[in-house]
């Protein structure tokens, strides 16, 4: 119901050719309540005027020279770009085929001649009050797309055909785009617009299909983006419901939570400062200062807090075994036994009964009761060291005991509850391993409840000095040396060299610089051959020609080709090379190379 108030507020613009019948109008207007109300007697002037002036209500003559009242419903039509037209036209009542053409166009509503003044003051009423409405919900809608265009939070809003609705700037701004994506452009189009910006465009590709297969459920995750720049950003998708919880639309949300995860680093910072440390920049035996580091130590107090199951995943030298010996230090087993066991020395024959022990007379040589590894370790910890080359059968019975805390030794009948914190180490990659079949599903994720990546000393160079001065430190008290130290090209290189074989071999070589060393200075000449470079290469390679690729360059030129020439299937570039899956993923690590779709 259109108020005195709305009346006097609202702005009405008459356009007729004749000036006469416009003041006329006009006057009658003003005796109804309207107070701002224009007239155009030049219909050529009228859409500027409409721009300008923002009426509520127009009343349009349909018959006027040169520019009649259809072609001004054309220009309006442009200005308002599919809004709402507060038009009310005017044409003669004699004239059927005048006002079916008025009818079918974009005016609200038509009046026919001789105008009656009651029901024009009722008419223009009910299109001021729809055009006021219209505003009202435009101003609602201008606000709601500024807050969600200050936010930072990439928001798209799809309807139910699976096109896009709305989008704010920010969506836009956070995939790189030179302008917002179109209203209804298709899922799908959008999807393989913006695919490109995602670490892994083929799995967000699947995943963000997915989100559009159960448009009732609510789906959240998080996804790795590398253009514009290297972040990670939390998905939301949701349904979106109207009248009588109608769905709608559904509705997607990214968030940049990149600086909420380096908070939550610096959060770990905090906690590994707060802990009781043996050394300054050390968990345990572990040492370290850089930030990879820092966060382990920040895993490793937390996974001593409680009896949580841990993974520790690393190559081959990296410090697995002292990442577990230190979480179980930190724990509240500390008191109870450490009980450590290589699940790849062991023959697969004799793997159970290490683990469980056996009864005497279980199998030919048992001549007495053995008490397995996981009866020895009662109230402390049992690390299943390379746990990744445990036969299947085996890992059958090691879930179980995960499951029920219980054993059963070999040939016995008893069940035996346990009372062990669990720890395993893998250099393998377990995930491709399930994915392969020899490693189970359920036995994975029943480990990997608290994982934790040791990284590779190459990637945290930092961290070579001070682990270097402290092997020195003990190996030279150990040969009965005095205080020894590095020269600067001997550090130099120990800093530059790539330590495949990890802190392991880094241990090694120093032991071995200790003992060939002739003063108390170690020098380059001290450390290994593979550690000196060019000027330890025999005379036969110091000749060959500039250019010439060492092996290590040779292997990794070989994947990069196998993978252009091959794609980035792993069980293709394998057979390609004569190699299997696991030593080609060996290698991808070494080299540090991605198969990226």
């Amino acid at each position: 119901m259109l108020t005195p108030s709305d009346r006097r507020e609202a702005r009405i613009l008459i356009v007729d050719d004749e000036p006469h019948e416009a003041a006329r109008i006009a006057r009658m207007l003003t005796a109804s309540g309207y107070s701002a109300v224009k007239t155009v007697h030049d219909p050529t002037n009228a859409a500027e005027v409409y721009r300008d002036f923002e009426p509520d209500g127009v009343l349009l003559d349909v018959h006027m020279p040169d520019v009649d009242g259809f072609e001004v419903m054309r220009r309006l039509e442009e200005i308002a770009a599919g809004s709402y037209l507060p038009v009310l036209m005017v044409v003669p009542s004699n004239d059927r085929d005048t006002r079916l053409r008025a009818l079918s166009s974009a005016a609200s509503d038509i009046l026919t001649t001789p105008l009656d003044e009651a029901e024009l003051i009722v008419r223009l009423a009910t299109i001021v009050e729809t055009r006021l409405v219209y505003r009202a919900l435009s101003k609602r809608k201008s606000r709601l797309e500024s807050v969600l265009d200050a936010t930072d939070e990439a928001v798209a809003l799809f309807d139910i055909d699976e096109t896009l609705m709305y989008s704010n700037r920010q969506f836009a701004a956070m995939f790189g785009l030179d302008e917002p994506p179109p209203i209804g452009v298709p899922a799908s189009d959008l999807r393989d617009t913006i695919s490109a910006c995602f670490h892994d465009s083929h799995r967000f590709e699947e995943s963000d299909a997915g989100l559009f297969e159960h448009p009732d459920e609510t789906f959240e995750d998080t996804v790795d983006v590398v253009v514009p720049q290297p972040r990670v950003l939390h998905r939301l998708a949701r349904p979106v419901y109207g009248e009588s919880q109608l769905r709608i639309g559904r509705l997607v949300v990214y968030r940049d939570v990149s600086k909420e995860l380096e908070v939550a680093d610096m959060k770990a910072e905090v906690t590994r400062l707060r802990a009781e440390m043996e050394k300054e920049y050390s968990f345990g035996n572990m040492i370290g200062r850089s930030d990879v580091m820092r966060r382990m130590y920040a895993l490793m107090e937390q996974a001593s807090h409680s009896d949580i199951t841990v993974l520790i995943q690393g190559e081959s030298g990296s410090g697995k075994e002292l990442v577990a010996k230190g979480i179980h230090a930190h724990s509240s087993r500390k008191r109870g036994p450490f009980v450590a066991i290589n699940c790849a020395a062991i023959p697969v024959a004799l793997m159970e009964s290490e683990l469980f022990g056996h009864e005497r007379g279980a199998f030919t040589g048992a001549h007495m009761r053995r008490v397995g590894r996981f009866e020895q370790a009662k109230g402390g910890t049992i690390f299943l060291d390379e746990a990744g080359d445990m036969p299947l059968e085996l890992q059958a019975k090691l879930l179980r005991v995960l499951q029920e805390r219980e054993i059963q030794r070999v040939g016995g009948m008893a069940s035996i509850a346990v009372d062990v914190r669990v720890i395993a180490a893998t250099n393998q990659d377990v995930e491709q391993a399930v994915a392969d079949g020899s490693f189970r599903e359920d036995l994975f994720y029943r480990l990997a409840v608290f994982p934790i990546v040791v990284p590779p000393l190459r990637e945290r160079r930092e961290d070579i000095p001070l682990i270097a001065e402290n092997l020195l430190g003990r190996h030279a008290e150990a040969e009965g040396r005095d205080t020894m130290e590095f020269a600067a090209e001997a550090m130099k290189g120990l800093v530059a060299f790539d330590w495949p074989g990890n802190v392991r071999q880094l241990d090694n070589a120093i032991r071995r610089a200790v003992v060939v060393a002739s003063s108390n200075v170690i020098h380059v000449e001290d450390l290994p051959d593979d550690l000196r470079g060019d000027p330890a290469a025999p005379p036969e390679l110091r000749a060959l020609p500039e250019g010439f690729l060492t092996f290590r360059a040779a292997e990794k030129e070989v994947l990069v080709r196998a993978i252009q020439s091959v794609g980035t299937d792993a069980r293709q570039c394998a057979a390609a090379l004569g190699i299997g899956r696991a030593t080609f993923y060996r290698m991808l690590s070494k080299h540090r190379l991605t198969l990226r779709r």
